[in-house]
């Protein structure tokens, strides 16, 4: 959640980000555990790129203005 706030909000005077996904696509296809991704966002990453960039912290990087730890 951290991760995708940074390019959300600049509320903050900094963020602790400790272990968050960074990019969804690359979760998908780095984890043993399929179903966690796909229950997230309702499909498999190459059925539904749409959602997975509208929820993917790596999309939103030029936004990230706030320090982080």
């Amino acid at each position: 959640m951290i991760d995708w706030m940074l390019g959300h909000t600049q509320r903050f005077k900094a963020f602790v980000s400790h272990a968050g996904v960074f990019d969804l696509r690359s979760m998908f296809g780095s984890t043993e555990e399929l179903w966690f991704s796909a229950l997230g966002i309702q499909r498999h990453a190459l059925d539904n790129p749409e959602s997975y960039a509208k929820w993917s912290p790596s999309y939103f990087v030029k936004d990230f203005h706030t320090p982080t730890l």
